[in-house]
């Protein structure tokens, strides 16, 4: 490697997701359905999973990438689930930082 101690390395590279599946998110609104999907946001990059249709319990089974320097210590991942809306905005049903 042609990095040293003198300065910092970075190397531009794909992190690779599994977006699963998540239930019961029935409990968390008075809808009557949703329209989910999943938000990635890391260091400027966004990307989305497919969006599930009239579910409390949908299951994505999906692989997504996302490009960034890495080592990036002062950037956080998001993690957002959301409820797809025609009218207005995207509601967010919950979110998590990791750092």
């Amino acid at each position: 490697s042609d990095c040293t101690l003198a300065r910092t390395c970075l190397k531009w590279t794909r992190l690779r997701l599994l977006v699963s599946e998540t239930s019961s998110l029935a409990g968390r609104s008075l809808k009557t359905w949703w329209i989910p999907f999943v938000q990635f946001e890391f260091a400027g990059s966004t990307i989305e999973s497919s969006t599930q249709y009239g579910t409390f319990d949908p299951v994505w089974g999906q692989k997504l990438v996302i490009h960034g320097q890495f080592p990036s210590m002062a950037e956080k991942f998001v993690i957002r689930v959301k409820d797809s809306d025609e009218i207005g905005g995207d509601d967010l049903i919950a979110t998590k930082l990791l750092k």
